[in-house]
């Protein structure tokens, strides 16, 4: 906790933790302001010394760990067998259907290995 002069109200435990929150959320510095019942300018000062970094963007890794844990990926056996030809038409389908992002080559790349073929 820091000192307070006339102009300020000191910084507790709790407004950092909840800005350490809404920074990983990636919510705007106007809303963190208000939300904490300060000045936007207050907000950015406080981040800068306390060096609180944005929302991160989650790696391969993580988006898979959190649909498996979701249950919107299953392990095991699969429902049908099919070539590698059909996977990548597959993959191709789904490279049109959603937004890409940056994990999509590296899933690719996975299967490629899993499969093992160059």
């Amino acid at each position: 906790m820091t000192k307070a002069n006339k102009n300020n109200k000191p910084w507790t435990a709790a407004d950092d933790a909840e800005l350490v929150l809404m920074r990983e959320a990636k919510t705007p510095t106007k809303e963190i302001a208000r939300a904490l019942n300060r000045t936007p300018s207050a907000v950015m000062n406080r981040i800068r010394n306390k060096q609180i970094p944005y929302g991160k963007e989650l790696t391969f890794r993580e988006v898979v760990d959190t649909a498996f844990a979701k249950g919107e990926i299953e392990f095991g056996e699969p429902d049908e067998k099919g070539s590698f030809e059909q996977l990548t038409d597959l993959l191709g389908q789904m490279e049109e259907d959603i937004k890409p992002s940056k994990w999509f080559p590296k899933l690719r790349k996975f299967l490629k290995k899993l499969f093992g073929l160059k």
